[in-house]
């Protein structure tokens, strides 16, 4: 926009104004009741961490109650940016928040660069939601495979 003669602050707040728009309609969409109660679920047993590379706001898909904590690339773990999975930033933060090794957090993902590769290279166990076929093709095998991410009702009992 300055390159079009746009003022630096007209161009500033332009840029937020669209990153605004953007995260609204990135955010605008109701999880299925059945999401819901899988998470109270899960939550009720173990502690349960968002981990992003995404930018869905979990306060405003109403997800945000089921989570002890939330990272997203981009954000701020200990006062450093964290990197995009595969790093393992975000793992590694979601551990020490935690307070547990890596091996014993179970990392539930539906890309197998991002997800499986991220959490195997951060010493995670894996789980490949395999249904959604979305992402980035597996390179290296996680430690299950879950056809529909309701199986994760199995570790319940």
């Amino acid at each position: 926009m300055i390159a079009l003669g746009i003022s630096k602050t007209q161009a500033r707040q332009a840029a937020q104004k669209a990153v605004a728009h953007f995260n609204f309609h990135r955010s605008n969409f109701t999880v299925p009741e059945h999401i819901h109660r899988l998470l109270a679920a899960l939550a009720k047993k173990w502690p349960l961490i968002a981990i992003s590379n995404g930018n869905v706001n979990t306060e405003t898909i109403k997800l945000k109650q089921y989570f002890s904590a939330t990272y997203h690339a981009g954000g701020q773990s200990a006062g450093k940016l964290n990197k995009h999975k595969p790093c393992p930033d975000m793992f590694n933060s979601a551990c020490k928040h935690l307070k547990i090794k890596p091996e014993e957090l179970l990392h539930v993902g539906d890309c197998g660069k991002a997800d499986i590769l991220g959490g195997i290279l951060a010493g995670c166990q894996t789980a490949w939601v395999s249904s959604y076929d979305v992402g980035q093709p597996l390179s290296i095998l996680p430690n299950i495979e879950l056809s529909d991410v309701e199986e994760l009702y199995q570790f319940l009992t």
